[in-house]
């Protein structure tokens, strides 16, 4: 499966003149830093905590990447179309009249929200004296 040389996980360390390889268990995650596609690999024997972030160019294990790739796929075109049902279920709703009624009376209460927001500012903007307290004798 995914192997990776110890020396690139764990950093050189020891002066050992035998490599110990590393088997990726699975593909968690993948980000593109300064044009370098990593992915986050967890490691067979190890606990996902330790999991860490791997340039493409050091894995051998072209299935696992393949899989995760395939997996995300389907999980992007699966929530494509739940965005798609959700417009035109929104859609519906406005041309029924059902979402107007919802937004005005929405709007009324931002705006008394708002004011008080705005007064609580003012009062922690003034001090002292601007509050009215008055001075110790």
């Amino acid at each position: 499966m995914g192997k990776k040389d110890k020396d690139s996980k764990k950093g050189e360390s020891s002066g050992e003149s035998s490599e110990e390889e590393f088997v990726v268990e699975k593909v968690l995650n993948k980000k593109i830093v300064k044009g370098k596609t990593l992915y986050l690999l967890k490691w067979k024997g190890y606990k996902e905590e330790e999991s860490t972030w791997e340039p493409e160019e050091n894995l051998d294990c072209a299935e696992l990447i393949k899989a995760f790739e395939d997996e995300r796929k389907e999980k992007n075109k699966k929530e494509e179309r739940e965005k798609g049902k959700k417009r035109t279920r929104d859609s519906s709703e406005e041309a029924g009249g059902g979402g107007a009624s919802k937004r005005s009376g929405r709007g009324t209460s931002v705006s008394s929200a708002d004011e008080r927001r705005d007064s609580k500012r003012q009062e922690k903007s003034k001090s002292g004296f601007d509050k009215g307290l008055k001075a110790e004798k």
